[in-house]
């Protein structure tokens, strides 16, 4: 039983680097994301609004301590699983770069990318 639970870490270990990865692309397009994201975002949020709404009085999220964190946390969980899944399964760097004007790499002209970004053919940054 050992072994299954250190394979159980070992995939959760490489999700969360592969998620700091793919938020490390987040923040390199200053938290750009489309304006149709942030609609979802707010459908999301009128969803956690909704649930607050028909959540029973009796319900172990208001019985803890602090239930009115309690209740902001479940509100707000559901625009941050819009936004988590957008940048995480890659849609964000797919909208960003989908965006961008791609131009000819000025040094070998080999390949086409982004300002800033490297050249995929002979990996000098594009100015």
């Amino acid at each position: 039983m050992k072994w299954a639970q250190a394979l159980h870490w070992l995939g959760l270990a490489w999700k969360v680097s592969l998620g700091l990865v793919l938020i490390r692309s987040w923040m390199r397009t200053r938290f750009w994301v489309p304006r149709y994201v942030h609609w979802m975002a707010a459908a999301a949020l009128l969803i956690g609004l909704g649930m607050l709404v028909i959540m029973p009085s009796d319900a172990p999220v208001n019985r803890e301590g602090w239930p009115t964190l309690n209740r902001a946390l479940v509100v707000l969980f559901f625009p941050a699983v819009v936004y988590l899944a957008f940048v995480v399964y890659g849609g964000q760097r797919a909208a960003y770069e989908a965006r961008t004007d791609r131009i000819p790499c000025p040094h070998c002209r080999g390949s086409q990318g982004i300002r800033g970004e490297t050249c995929p053919a002979c990996g000098q940054t594009i100015a």
